[in-house]
């Protein structure tokens, strides 16, 4: 996705990534089986159909929540972002407890591994990653399963 905030006419906005959590094929949000994703309540974001098993952070962040079950994490960016990144199984998501070595407070990087799924057909999988408070951000557009963005206020910080 694409973000970028209004700047002053000769300023240029400072993009900065978020990137997918796993490897695999980017879609809407709206094609996702789970209906708050799909309705985009929550906020903006895409969803991925893995290709491996790994599952990463898409940023670098500080670990604000984690579900009960281990699939939903939350992540806050230091310039402000709230990001749920989720992961569901397409049959069996009530038992679906996977294996998080995060903890709450816990400062990661992007591309820290959240999740290795090793017991169950990847096939039977999806993710999410969703900007909760999107509606901070003037606009942006999925690119090449890559996020980029501009702060929702000036910052010299990056999400590298």
């Amino acid at each position: 996705m694409s973000f970028k905030a209004h700047v002053a006419k000769n300023k240029t906005p400072e993009y900065k990534v978020l990137t997918s959590c796993a490897l695999g094929q980017i879609i809407p949000l709206e094609k996702l089986s789970n209906d708050v994703f799909s309705s985009l309540i929550l906020g903006e974001g895409f969803g991925v159909i893995p290709s491996e098993n790994c599952f990463f952070a898409p940023c670098s962040a500080v670990v604000k929540d984690i579900s009960e079950k281990n699939r939903d994490i939350t992540l806050k960016t230091d310039d402000g972002l709230i990001l749920i990144v989720s992961i569901a199984h397409s049959e069996d998501n009530d038992s679906f407890s996977p294996s998080c070595s995060l903890k709450v407070s816990d400062r990661i990087d992007a591309g820290t591994e959240i999740w290795n799924i090793e017991e169950c057909d990847i096939k039977k999988l999806t993710a999410a990653v969703i900007v909760t408070n999107s509606d901070l951000l003037p606009s942006f557009n999925i690119r090449y399963a890559c996020l980029l963005y501009t702060s929702p206020s000036p910052r010299d910080r990056s999400l590298s």
